[in-house]
C-alpha cells in the first residue's frame, strides 16, 4: 500500500484513504520530520510550512494542500495538488454574515478585487440581491458590465471585498496590493472585507494612514497577530471564513480524488452535503440567527494570543447557506 503522512485535523481521513493508502497521522508539525521514513504523499494544511530542506532525505512524490492556496509550499521538484474553489461557498456565507452585521443594503455599491472561484460566485450571489458590483482582475475575464479596468477605480465604491490568489509574480503581484497609494483615494466611510491572505493588505500602512471600516479574518503572520490591527478593525476573525463543515469535506474529497488520480488508483469519495435555509426576504435576520462574526470577532480580540487564534479556528462549526425564495 501507498504510505501516505497526514495532517490528523483534516476530517474524513479513513473514508477517503484507508482503502488505498497506509496512514499516518501527525498532530504537530514539529513530528513532520520524525515522520516522514518512507511516506509517498504528505498532506498538510495551511499552518505547516514545506520546503525542500523537509523533505531532502524522504521518499515523497506528492504533496497534498488541504487549502486554496499553496504559498506554505515551497519545493521546486515535488508536484502539488491542492482544494481550490474547494471552500468558495463558505468564504462567501462569511462575507454575506459580514455585511448582514454592518447591515449594508443594496444601495452601495461593492468592488470585488478578484474575480476567480471566489469573487465570480460571490458577484453571482450578490446579483440575486441587486447589489451595484464592480470587479477587477487583470487575469480573468469579466462581463463587461461589471468590469472595472483601472484598479484604483474599485476605491470609488462603498465596500471593497479582497478575493484574488496570493502572488508575488512580476505580472501584478498581489502582496501588499492594498497599500498607501491605495489608502490615499480611500475615503474614511468606505468599508474594506479581507478573506484571501493577510499579505494583500499592508497593514502599517493601513494602521497609519486610513481611518476607515475594515473586517479581517487574515492576517499577515497568522497565528502572531498585529495588536493594533486587531484593535482597529471592526470585525477580526481567526481565519476561518472557509471553514464550513461542508468545505472541509470537499476539501478532503478534493485531495482524495486527486492523489487516487495521481497513483492511477479508482476511487469516487462520497461529498456530503447539509445547508441552512436563508430566505432572501429576510438574509440579515436569518443569517444572523445563525451565524454572526462578530462573536467570533470580540472573542479573538479580548485574546489575540497565537494560543486562542489557534483554538478559536479549531473551535469553529459551521455549515454553508442556501438561499430560498
Amino acid at each position: 500500500m501507498i504510505k501516505l503522512l497526514i495532517d490528523n485535523s483534516i476530517p474524513a481521513i479513513d473514508t477517503n484513504f484507508a482503502p488505498h493508502f497506509q496512514i499516518t497521522r501527525y498532530c504537530n508539525s514539529l513530528d513532520i520530520p520524525q515522520l516522514l521514513e518512507d511516506n509517498e504523499v504528505i498532506v498538510c494544511r495551511t499552518n505547516t510550512q514545506i520546503n525542500d530542506d523537509l523533505l531532502a532525505n524522504s521518499n515523497i512524490k506528492l504533496i497534498g494542500a488541504a487549502s486554496s492556496g499553496t504559498e506554505h509550499i515551497k519545493t521546486s521538484s515535488i508536484p502539488i495538488v491542492d482544494a481550490k474553489g474547494c471552500n468558495s461557498a463558505a468564504v462567501c456565507d462569511y462575507i454575506f454574515a459580514i455585511l448582514a452585521n454592518l447591515k449594508i443594503s443594496n444601495t452601495k455599491t461593492i468592488g470585488i478585487i478578484g474575480f476567480g472561484n471566489v469573487g465570480s460566485l460571490l458577484a453571482q450571489r450578490l446579483m440575486m440581491f441587486d447589489f451595484k458590483i464592480q470587479v477587477f482582475d487583470p487575469f480573468v475575464f469579466k462581463p463587461k458590465a461589471l468590469a472595472v479596468e483601472n484598479f484604483l477605480e474599485i476605491t470609488k465604491t462603498d465596500v471593497i471585498i479582497i478575493c484574488p490568489n496570493y502572488h508575488t509574480d512580476t505580472l501584478f503581484p498581489t502582496h501588499h496590493l492594498i497599500n498607501n497609494d491605495f489608502f490615499e483615494r480611500l475615503s474614511a466611510n468606505k468599508l474594506i472585507i479581507n478573506t484571501s491572505r493577510g499579505n494583500i493588505v499592508d497593514e502599517a500602512a493601513l494602521i497609519s494612514n486610513w481611518s476607515g471600516f475594515f473586517c479581517t479574518d487574515v492576517f499577515q503572520n497568522e497565528p502572531y497577530v498585529n495588536s493594533e490591527l486587531v484593535a482597529k478593525a471592526r470585525i477580526c476573525t481567526p481565519h476561518i471564513a472557509g471553514h464550513s463543515i461542508e468545505a472541509k469535506l470537499r476539501i478532503t474529497a478534493t485531495l482524495s480524488k486527486k492523489i487516487h488520480s495521481f497513483f492511477k488508483l479508482d476511487f469516487n469519495p462520497d461529498n456530503l452535503h447539509h445547508t441552512i435555509p436563508i430566505r432572501k426576504a429576510s438574509w440579515q435576520e436569518d443569517i444572523l440567527n445563525y451565524y454572526n462574526p462578530e462573536f467570533e470577532s470580540q472573542q479573538l480580540k479580548k485574546n489575540h494570543s497565537p494560543t486562542n487564534f489557534k483554538a478559536l479556528r479549531q473551535r469553529h462549526i459551521r455549515h454553508e447557506f442556501e438561499f430560498i425564495d
